[in-house]
Order: structure tokens, then C-alpha cells, then sequence
């Protein structure tokens, strides 16, 4: 998958949008014996360093067959109307225990690593203005110490967070978190133009 349309869709927070039932006139047919599911399962493991032919062997495929398999996925995630398959894709993104997957004893969990909403936006905002100048964001994430698989799965927490006030009409807790959030944010933009980024 390419990770800067996964990084930018875990940025504006449309990988976290609950799961919902999706109509099934989006999920593309499979691919090469493997389904959406499965597929987007195999990249929410190697977005968690789990090595791509260990992955091809729980799914019975050469790496010519993954290409295939990756060319058609991201050409649906790319021409199907609105955001609903991108959103099943966040939903089994985040939970990625489908298909041949199910069956595998280690799955990756949560670590609640991010203690509070400043820790999550503290990484939010420098990984959105790293992106933003074209910096390739797995060394940011990697000096908070995450993976982009187990930032993703601590990330939602946060944006539940974030929408649930949102959702409820909290305004006093809105304005906190868009102040810290402008807080990280000027401070990494400041960072960065410093550096000469």
C-alpha cells in the first residue's frame, strides 16, 4: 500500500471512523485467492514490521501475486466513490485479526502508550507537519517509538476522544484540545523552518 495515502487518511482521521456495515457492492471481488479483508490485514502487519514473506506464506502467494494483488486493492481504494471502502479499510486496519489472519496466536495489540490527549497530539501535529514538508514520517514515528501500525492503533483511541466531544457539543473540551493541538503544531512548524525544512 502507499504509505503516504495511509498517512495522510490516519492524519485527517479517516482511518478511525468506527465500523459500520458496508455495503457490499464496495468490497472488490478478491484478488488471486485473497479478499479486501485479508489484504488490508497483510498491510496492517507489515505497518507493524511483521516481515512480507511470512505474510505471503500465511497467504499462499508469490510476491508477483501480492503486486497483483496490491495493484488491483489500491486501484479500488482509489476509484470507489465517497470514502466508504476507505473507511472499511481504516475499520479492518485497526482490528486486523480477518480471514487466514484469524487464526494466527500473536496479533498485534495496543500498547496505551499514549497516556493523555497531549502525548497524542504532541506525535499528531509533528507527524502532520512532517508529512506536510514531504519528510518520510516512520523515523518520526520510530523516535516516539511506534511502528505506523501501532501508532495507528493508539492514535484512534484519541480520535474517538476528539470526536466524541465533537459529537456531544463539549465546546469547552473542544477549545483544550484545538489549543494544544495549535500549541504542537506552531511549535513543530517553528522546528522545522528553523532546521531549514
Amino acid at each position: 500500500m502507499h504509505v503516504r495515502f495511509l498517512i495522510h487518511l490516519f492524519l485527517f482521521g479517516i482511518l478511525f471512523t468506527p465500523a459500520g456495515t458496508l455495503a457490499q457492492q464496495y468490497i472488490p471481488a478478491p484478488v488471486h485467492a485473497v479478499s479486501f479483508d485479508e489484504w488490508t490485514a497483510a498491510n496492517a502487519r507489515l505497518a507493524n514490521q511483521q516481515p512480507l514473506e511470512e505474510i505471503l506464506g500465511i497467504l499462499g502467494l508469490s510476491r508477483k501475486d501480492w503486486a497483483e494483488v496490491n495493484t488491483a486493492f489500491e486501484t479500488a481504494l482509489a476509484t470507489t466513490p465517497g470514502y466508504k471502502l476507505v473507511e472499511h479499510y481504516g475499520a479492518v486496519f485497526t482490528s486486523p485479526a480477518v480471514g487466514r489472519f484469524q487464526k494466527i496466536e500473536a496479533q498485534p495489540e495496543p500498547h496505551e502508550a499514549l497516556k493523555s490527549y497531549s502525548d497524542f497530539s504532541r506525535i499528531e501535529s509533528h507527524l502532520s507537519v512532517a508529512s506536510t514538508i514531504g519528510e518520510d514520517i516512520h523515523p518520526v514515528l520510530q523516535s516516539y517509538g511506534f511502528t505506523l501500525y501501532q501508532y495507528t492503533q493508539e492514535a484512534n483511541r484519541w480520535h474517538e476522544v476528539r470526536a466524541k466531544a465533537a459529537r456531544t457539543g463539549n465546546n469547552a473540551e473542544i477549545y483544550r484540545q484545538r489549543q494544544i493541538d495549535q500549541q504542537f503544531k506552531a511549535h513543530f512548524e517553528k522546528l522545522y523552518k528553523q532546521s531549514g525544512n
